[in-house]
């Protein structure tokens, strides 16, 4: 048997629909990317769009934090 970073065999999870992360059902996807994604890596659709934000995520908090960077240095700017 071979147990994965969850603890839970990914290929006997796929095989019963059982997601490796949640442990819920997996037998549900909106389309075939997801339904792919899932057989490379075990995770339910749930958990897939959870670590994909997560991912997303400190791009976001990145973009906006030089948008307020460049608003403070304008305003410093503007003083000196």
């Amino acid at each position: 048997m071979d147990f994965d970073t969850f603890g839970l065999d990914r290929n006997a999870a796929i095989n019963s629909d059982i997601c490796v992360l949640c442990q819920q059902e997996a037998d549900t996807f909106t389309d075939r990317l997801s339904r792919r994604e899932y057989a490379r890596s075990g995770m339910c659709e749930d958990c897939q769009n959870n670590l994909h934000a997560l991912d997303r995520e400190p791009v976001v908090w990145m973009h906006e934090f030089k948008k307020l960077e460049k608003r403070i240095h304008q305003q410093l700017c503007r003083y000196a």
